[in-house]
């Protein structure tokens, strides 16, 4: 009977148990008003209910609202199968359900014979995969194993981590003791703010990954749930990566008073990676995929005993390729100015890397500059409010990708290594060219952004790095190479000034802390001191010109930053140890012109520090070192092989100090 006793308390248990959680905690009653009631209405809140399943609260129309987006998505996928031609009764699996051509995501195993069959306009068959890739969706997908969890072994195999660690508990308390080995927790909010300015302050040289509004989203949506007990998911997962890595790159640029980056910087970077296959294998898009490689090997470039940047540049070069970031057509110039500038900045970031280590080790480019076309991202086209700051060093990232176009140019002519001539593949006319690429980067120099408009803190408002960049540049345009191992007079000349500049640039920038990427530095200098001193062996032009003493001078400041890197990076031990011997007899020859200079005991350094390198072993202890210098000039390449391995990061770094500028 609808009026007993029994059936008012069975109605009174009902409605106090859908409640909301508001009226609960008010202890009123609720009129359990869809989708919110009368209190959360009239009080403009969130009208929030307590799932059982996720232990949390989530709207009272949670269910439904995951009821529509089914239904929704289940309709897409149909429309999807039906727009695709079948056969043997039987949909294609060529489009996935966000609508990309499984091909063109990364780690897809599916390939595109079975599309190249459907399609048998060959136009057709590129318009349909332009347009896929044009328009990713924003909504989440499932993913199996043939899609970004593949990615993400082999990222963590990149990043040399075999077994990642077990995710955290639900909460993060502020402030808490980091659960697993040298991890940290998430610094208080004014450590937090200070941090990202100094990783927007560009006080390491990096292209712009993700910008202020994606920190900011990232860091309310940390700092909200480590305040709150929402539960462990992708989308946390992802916010949560975001602020350990802008934290760990951001904390390599606030060196304390010793000169050392804080221990915070692993220790967020450790936090960091027990987030990482979570995030690679349910990203929401490819951007996001890539983004996510971006910030491992801006940090690695920074600490390269974490990983392998060489791996995570080649991963993230094949991601962008796969979803058309190296090719602007019409249709992606139409796109979303935001989108299109993210598309661009991801795209030049992974483009920086692959040409400083394709250059610094001498290897191969992951994608050749005649298969490009993508613009610089447009400082002012974004439709959030940027600040000046913002698109001053957007400018200035522009304008150092500009430069490493200039430096591929140069690498593809004249460190091209080809078999032989041929019709496909001719050398280009190197007298004309040489005329075209001078005043290209003269022009480079001269249109700079002024450094006094960046921070003061910033790496790019030193002169030094400026000149020291560019100097560089001059260095790789001049020294001896594979298509003119004997240079000129004129560009000994050039090499001997570049030299010398780069020389006393790198010492500056040693003396106020200003080294960054320290395996770069180390290449650049050693190249800059053999350069000089076979300028000097090859050339009595040069020793004629030039004092003694500015010769000797700039040899010994060469020597002793080299040494004063040593101290930080224990992998150059071998360049330096290399440096100090043939500066040894430079110097004697230069003090001693009459009698010539023989290796006599210093064979066995060079041939320790160098093993692999042909040159060395064809050395005799009777040898002079103009020997030396014209061997090194007819094995260019091989000699760059041999610096890139002898150069490169050793395993572990020296310690850090514990002491850093504010509490955590």
């Amino acid at each position: 009977m609808a009026g007993t006793p029994a059936t008012a308390v069975s109605n009174r248990l009902s409605r106090s148990a859908n409640a909301c959680q508001r009226c609960r905690r008010r202890k009123q009653k609720c009129d359990l008003k869809y989708p919110r009631c009368s209190s959360c209405e009239n009080a403009g809140v969130a009208c929030l209910s307590y799932h059982a399943g996720k232990q949390a609260e989530v709207p009272r129309n949670y269910i439904s609202n995951l009821e529509t987006e089914l239904a929704r998505l289940k309709k897409e996928l149909e429309e999807l199968r039906g727009s695709v031609p079948q056969e043997n009764g039987s949909p294609s699996n060529a489009v996935s359900p966000r609508g990309e051509v499984a091909a063109i995501t990364p780690a897809r195993s599916s390939s595109m014979s079975g599309l190249e069959e459907h399609f048998v306009n060959q136009q057709e068959l590129v318009k349909s995969m332009g347009l896929v890739v044009l328009e990713p969706s924003n909504q989440p997908r499932f993913l199996g194993t043939s899609s970004g969890v593949t990615l993400a072994k082999i990222v963590m195999a990149s990043m040399q981590c075999h077994i990642l660690p077990t995710p955290p508990s639900p909460t993060v308390e502020l402030g808490s003791e980091p659960v697993y080995s040298r991890q940290s927790s998430l610094p208080p909010r004014r450590a937090a703010a200070q941090i990202i300015d100094a990783y927007f302050e560009y006080r390491t040289p990096h292209y712009p990954i993700v910008d202020r509004t994606e920190v900011g989203m990232a860091i309310e949506q940390a700092y909200g749930r480590a305040r709150s007990t929402l539960v462990h998911d992708g989308e946390m997962d992802q916010s949560l990566f975001i602020c350990f890595m802008v934290f760990g790159i951001g904390l390599c640029g606030m060196l304390n008073a010793a000169g050392e980056r804080p221990p915070e910087s692993e220790g967020c970077f450790n936090s960091a990676l027990q987030y990482l296959d979570t995030v690679l294998s349910y990203s929401k898009s490819d951007l996001d995929t890539l983004r996510t490689i971006l910030l491992l090997a801006q940090y690695i470039s920074l600490m390269p005993s974490r990983g392998s940047l060489w791996r995570l540049t080649g991963h993230a070069l094949r991601v962008a390729i796969d979803i058309g970031l190296h090719w602007e057509t019409d249709a992606i110039l139409g796109l979303d100015p935001t989108l299109l500038n993210r598309r661009r900045r991801l795209f030049w970031a992974a483009y920086q890397f692959d040409r400083l280590l394709a250059i610094t080790l001498g290897r191969p480019f992951g994608v050749v500059d005649p298969s490009t076309s993508v613009g610089f991202p447009n400082p002012y086209e974004e439709r959030h409010p940027i600040a000046a700051a913002d698109v001053h060093f957007q400018k200035i990232a522009n304008h150092v990708a500009a430069l490493a176009k200039l430096e591929s140019e140069i690498k593809h002519v004249l460190y091209h290594q080809l078999r032989e001539n041929s019709i496909a593949y001719p050398r280009p006319n190197y007298s004309i060219w040489l005329q075209s690429i001078q005043p290209r980067l003269q022009e480079w120099q001269a249109t700079v952004p002024a450094p006094t408009s960046s921070s003061p803190r910033s790496i790019y408002s030193c002169d030094s790095w400026w000149s020291a960049v560019y100097n560089n540049a001059l260095l790789l345009l001049h020294r001896p190479n594979p298509l003119v191992p004997q240079p000129s007079v004129e560009s000994l000349r050039i090499c001997f000034e570049s030299s010398t500049r780069l020389i006393r640039d790198v010492k500056a920038l040693q003396r106020e802390h200003r080294i960054d990427i320290l395996w770069v530095w180390t290449h650049r200098l050693f190249i800059a001191g053999l350069t000089l001193m076979y300028s000097i062996w090859n050339s009595e032009e040069i020793k004629a010109a030039y004092p003694v003493d500015e010769i000797v001078n700039t040899i010994h400041c060469g020597a002793s930053t080299l040494s004063a890197i040593t101290e930080r990076f224990p992998g150059a031990n071998g360049c330096r140890d290399a440096f100090e011997t043939l500066a040894s007899a430079t110097m004697k020859r230069l003090l001693s012109p009459q009698n010539p200079v023989t290796l006599g005991p210093d064979l066995e350094t060079l041939q320790h520090n160098f093993p692999s390198a042909p040159w060395t072993q064809n050395l005799q202890p009777e040898n002079s070192i103009e020997d030396v210098f014209s061997m090194l000039s007819n094995e260019t390449f091989s000699f760059s092989e041999m610096l890139g391995s002898n150069a490169q990061w050793a395993a572990e770094f020296v310690g850090l100090d514990q002491d850093i500028s504010f509490e955590w």
